[in-house]
C-alpha cells in the first residue's frame, strides 16, 4: 500500500468514526430513549480494548444495536460500519450470524495473507468494511482490533431477547 493510500485509507477511518451515529460515548447514554435490554462484551487482551455491543428497544418497541467501551480508533470505526449495518436490516439481526462471523473470520484471513482478496459478498452486503479490511492489510497486527465488534455482536445475536 502506498504512502498516498494508507493516507486515503486513514481519512476514511476518521470520516466514518467522526460521523458516528452509534456510539453511546458520543450520543450520552442517558439522554438516549432507548435502553439496553442485553449487552455483550469482547475484549482484545493484547491491546487492551474493550467493546461492548448493546441490544436496546425504546418505548415505541423500536430496537437498535450501539456500542460503548475503550478501544482504539479501529475498533471503533469497524463498530460503527457493524451498527450501520445491523440497523438498516435490524429484523434480520438473528439471521445474520453467519456473515458476522466470516466477517470476523475474514480480518484474521487478511492478517496471514494481507495480499489475499476479501470476500466481495459481503463487501457488497456492508458498506464501508473495505475501508476497514484496508487497515488490516496495511497493519495486519491489528486484525484483532477490527474483529472485536464482530465477535461481540456473535455473542449478542445469542443472548438478546427474543419475541
Amino acid at each position: 500500500m502506498s504512502v498516498q493510500n494508507t493516507r486515503e485509507v486513514y481519512a476514511s477511518l476518521k470520516k466514518i468514526i467522526s460521523g458516528s451515529k452509534f456510539s453511546l460515548a458520543k450520543q450520552g447514554e442517558c439522554t438516549s430513549s432507548f435502553q439496553t435490554q442485553a449487552k455483550a462484551e469482547a475484549q482484545n487482551r493484547s491491546c487492551g480494548d474493550t467493546l461492548f455491543l448493546h441490544w436496546q428497544v425504546n418505548s415505541e418497541n423500536q430496537c437498535r444495536v450501539a456500542y460503548s467501551g475503550d478501544h482504539c480508533a479501529l475498533c471503533s470505526a469497524s463498530a460503527e460500519v457493524l451498527c450501520e449495518w445491523v440497523n438498516s436490516s435490524i429484523e434480520q439481526f438473528d439471521q445474520s450470524l453467519s456473515v458476522v462471523e466470516s466477517v470476523a473470520k475474514s480480518f484474521h484471513t487478511i492478517r496471514l495473507s494481507p495480499d489475499s482478496t476479501p470476500d466481495e459478498r459481503i463487501n457488497t452486503q456492508i458498506p464501508r468494511l473495505e475501508v476497514i479490511q484496508q487497515c488490516v492489510a496495511h497493519m495486519p497486527s491489528r486484525a484483532e482490533c477490527a474483529a472485536l465488534p464482530w465477535k461481540a455482536a456473535s455473542q449478542l445475536i445469542g443472548e438478546r431477547p427474543h419475541d
